[in-house]
C-alpha cells in the first residue's frame, strides 16, 4: 500500500516526493524472511537464515559489525522489551552501546531521543524499531494521517493512514539531520500484511512477506554502493530479481567497508531462496502465493 510500490492512493507523499529525485533515493523489490517480528528481526540482524537459525547465537551480528567498524550503536524501540514474543530480538538489540524502549502511542515519540543522540564527531548507527501499522490500525495513525488516506477505499482507510504516519515520521526524521552527506537512511518492514486479517497465518500467502525497503541519502555514492550490494546478494523470483532481508547485514557490512568473500557469498545467495513461516518449517521463496 505505498504508491512508490503504484499503490493508487498517495499514502506515502514523502516517499513519492523523495522518488522524483532518483540519484537520492533507491526503491527495491523485497520479501522478509518470515511473517512474524520475531522471526524476522533476527535474520534482518544477524547471519541467521530462514533454514539456519544457529549463526543467531553463533556468529557476529550486524551490531557487532557496526561496533566493530567503529560506529557507536544505538537501538530505539517502539515494540517491547520484555516477553516471550520478543525475547531474542531484544537479546539482538541489547548489543546496542544503548538501548531504549520509548513509551507513547505513536512513532514520532521516537524522534527527541534520536536527535538527542546526534553528534557530529561520531560514526553513528541507529537502529529506530517502529511500532508501525499492526492490526487495531485506528490505534495506529491521528487525525492529519486519516485525512491523508482520505481517497483510500474505505475498507482499508484505517491501514493507509498507518502508512501515512510512518510516512510523516520518516519526513521528521529525514530533516533531524538535513542534508548531511555522511548519511544514509535505510527503511524496511520486518514483514508483510494481509490488511484487515494481520500476518502470521498458515497459509504461504506472499503479502505476509513482500515488504518495503527504501534507501535514501544526499550521498549519491553511497546510494549507488548499498544500490550495487543489493543487485549482488538478490535473488531470481520468477521473472524478477527479490533481496530477502535476512542477507540485510551482508548489505549493510559491504557498505561499512567488509569484504564478503565469493564462497559466503555464494551461499548467503542459496539461503536468499528460503523463508521461513509459522509451522517452523523453511519454503522456497517460489511456494509463496499471492491470496485475495
Amino acid at each position: 500500500h505505498h504508491g512508490i510500490y503504484g499503490y493508487a492512493y498517495p499514502t506515502d507523499r514523502f516517499m513519492m516526493g523523495m522518488q522524483k529525485k532518483k540519484d537520492k533515493i533507491a526503491v527495491f523489490n523485497a520479501i522478509s524472511p518470515a511473517p512474524i517480528t520475531r522471526e524476522a528481526v533476527i535474520r534482518a540482524f544477524s547471519l541467521a537464515t530462514a533454514r539456519q537459525i544457529e549463526p543467531c547465537y553463533e556468529n557476529t551480528s550486524l551490531l557487532e559489525m557496526a561496533r566493530n567498524a567503529g560506529f557507536q550503536t544505538l537501538w530505539l524501540s517502539k515494540q517491547g522489551g520484555v516477553g516471550l514474543h520478543d525475547t531474542l530480538v531484544k537479546v539482538i538489540a541489547m548489543q546496542a552501546h544503548t538501548v531504549s524502549f520509548i513509551p507513547g502511542q505513536f512513532d514520532d515519540t521516537l524522534l527527541k531521543p534520536f536527535s538527542e543522540h546526534l553528534r557530529e564527531d561520531t560514526k553513528l548507527f541507529f537502529v529506530l524499531h517502529l511500532r508501525g501499522s499492526h492490526l487495531g490500525y485506528k490505534y495506529g495513525h491521528n487525525k492529519a494521517d486519516f485525512e491523508r488516506s482520505a481517497n483510500s477505499l474505505p475498507k482499508y482507510r484505517h491501514y493507509d493512514a498507518t502508512i501515512a504516519n510512518t510516512d510523516q515520521f520518516l519526513e521528521s526524521l529525514t530533516a533531524l539531520v538535513g542534508n548531511d552527506k555522511n548519511t544514509l537512511f535505510i527503511y524496511i518492514s520486518d514483514h508483510g500484511e494481509i490488511v484487515n486479517k494481520g500476518h502470521g497465518m498458515p497459509a504461504l500467502d506472499a503479502r505476509q512477506y513482500e515488504i518495503p525497503f527504501v534507501v535514501w541519502s544526499e550521498n549519491q555514492l553511497l546510494i549507488q554502493q548499498l544500490g550495487d550490494s543489493v543487485d549482488r546478494f538478490s535473488v531470481q523470483r520468477g521473472s524478477d530479481k527479490v533481496f530477502n532481508t535476512s542477507l540485510l547485514p551482508l548489505v549493510i557490512a559491504e557498505t561499512m567497508g567488509y569484504c564478503i568473500s565469493d564462497g559466503y557469498r555464494k551461499q548467503a545467495l542459496d539461503e536468499g531462496k528460503y523463508v521461513f513461516h509459522v509451522d517452523g518449517r523453511s519454503y522456497p521463496i517460489e511456494s509463496l502465493k499471492r491470496g485475495h
